[in-house]
């Protein structure tokens, strides 16, 4: 059996987080495994996945934290 590699993709997913949940949870059951979320909501609704994520260890790093509209 052959093992998978990694490699390196872009998606374009739509700019809300729940959207990029399952990829983020995969890149997590990932050993050496990153994503990068450009131009991603962050609405304080939807933020608590994240959240949980970093209690339990996650390295997730938020940057360039904008508010767009208030």
């Amino acid at each position: 059996m052959s093992k998978l590699k990694p490699r390196d993709y872009v998606l374009d997913i739509p700019g809300d987080l729940s959207s990029a949940a399952f990829l983020i949870t995969a890149a997590l059951l990932v050993p050496g495994s990153q994503v990068k979320l450009l131009n991603c909501g962050l609405n304080p609704t939807r933020t608590g996945f994240v959240k949980i994520l970093q209690q339990l260890g996650a390295r997730i790093t938020i940057t360039n934290n904008t508010t767009l509209a208030a």
